[in-house]
């Protein structure tokens, strides 16, 4: 059997921000925040993000001292969207395609023709 794997970097920050202007992930620092009001803290981050010293687990309170940082709260109904796209991706290659995580599908590649 061959099988195929799509994974998306940083899919978080991709399903956070893929209505906006496709640029902004590109050349802004951009975050995406989990936890309740006052404890929001950093759950995913871009590479732009990484250059700045942000990290993974950072509170949102930190952030507030950094200019120019996209910031988009987490919402699961963005991520399903994404993950349902992703899968339509997959299917695009194959019939017999899973959902493995978010971010990621394993596509069966056995007999798909060229």
């Amino acid at each position: 059997m061959l099988f195929g794997c799509i994974h998306i970097t940083d899919f978080p920050v991709h399903a956070a921000v893929r209505h906006d202007c496709p640029d902004i992930f590109k050349s802004n620092p951009v975050v995406v925040l989990d936890g309740p009001g006052s404890r929001q803290f950093i759950f995913a981050c871009n590479d732009a993000a990484r250059r700045e010293r942000i990290v993974v687990g950072m509170r949102k309170a930190q952030l507030q001292l950094l200019p120019g940082v996209v910031m988009r709260k987490r919402r699961s109904e963005d991520e399903a969207a994404a993950q349902a796209a992703l899968l339509d991706c997959g299917r695009g290659l194959s019939p017999i395609v899973e959902s493995t995580r978010l971010g990621e599908v394993i596509i069966d590649l056995s007999g798909a023709e060229r």
